[in-house]
């Protein structure tokens, strides 16, 4: 919980290196682990936490050997496409692990995404639309922002149709706010 989102940070303020690293759980670190532990038929609410909390260590000390032996300078030979297409393929993992969640659906376990696709067509009749309309108003928000964000200077901002509305001078309080 709280410590393996705050632990993390701390020790890579002392001991990293590279400032893009992302630290903690993550949603993909999360649904691997969920897979290893499913693959090795764990169930149960105590056999998860001990079979991730041995996962968790044994990776720990995998990617400490591998630093010790400047194993990273294997990336600088992948590919970009590679790397593209592992990005690619970890959004679309994400995104259809949770776009039940958008839509208020409770579905099966699927082990892999073209299963989750099919479990939401095969129930999207059970779509509870409160959920859809507060999660589709968040989702464009959080859009809309990040569009004002990336919008340019404030000449730029105050002669756009929408942005106008919007605070334009970047020391202000509200625009410091929305940003």
């Amino acid at each position: 919980g709280l410590y393996s989102s705050f632990a993390p940070l701390v020790v890579y303020a002392m001991f990293g290196t590279f400032r893009q690293v992302q630290n903690g759980p993550t949603a993909l670190m999360s649904l691997l682990t969920g897979q290893a532990l499913d693959s090795l038929g764990i169930s149960g609410a105590e056999g998860r936490i001990a079979g991730a909390s041995l996962l968790a260590v044994l990776v720990g000390v995998i990617s400490i050997a591998l630093g010790a032996l400047r194993f990273g300078a294997v990336v600088n030979f992948m590919s970009h496409s590679v790397l593209s297409a592992f990005c690619t393929a970890a959004g679309i993992t994400i995104a259809t692990s949770q776009v039940k969640h958008l839509f208020g659906l409770k579905l099966p376990s699927s082990h892999y995404w073209w299963e989750a696709v099919g479990h939401l067509f095969e129930y999207i009749d059970e779509t509870h639309w409160p959920t859809v309309a507060l999660g589709f108003t968040i989702l464009m928000s959080l859009l809309t922002l990040k569009y004002w964000k990336s919008a340019g200077s404030a000449d730029k901002r105050r002669a756009h149709l929408l942005w106008r509305w919007f605070p334009t001078d970047k020391k202000t309080m509200r625009f410091t706010a929305l940003k």
